[in-house]
């Protein structure tokens, strides 16, 4: 009869053992897949944010460029549209003076 208590004693402390080493490894286990989770979610932050800083550079490059072709292309399709020029622009023509070139001759002849 003792032998059979020790027995089931034994078996009871074994059996507290294992569920408390069983415990154990499973916050171990949840503690590791926190760990990686913020990892992963720190990582994909960083990405997000570098993403982010490089975007609008790369856009108002673009159009500042688009904006200046834009500009004067939409200049030319006027003119070729309505075939006169714009009012500013011929008054700056009229009050120009252009200058006058003399040729001048060699007295060798040449």
């Amino acid at each position: 009869m003792e032998k059979e208590i020790m027995a089931m004693a034994i078996e009871q402390r074994n059996s507290n053992e294992e569920e408390e080493g069983s415990l154990k490894r499973d916050q171990e286990q949840e503690t590791l897949l926190k760990n990686i989770k913020e990892i992963k979610i720190k990582t994909l932050m960083i990405n997000l944010i570098n993403r982010r800083r490089m975007v609008p550079r790369i856009i108002q490059k673009k159009k500042e460029i688009y904006k200046k072709k834009f500009l004067k292309g939409e200049q030319e399709k006027r003119r070729e549209k309505t075939g006169e020029e714009l009012e500013g622009e011929v008054e700056v023509q009229k009050n120009l003076i252009w200058p006058t070139v003399q040729v001048c001759q060699d007295p060798s002849g040449s």
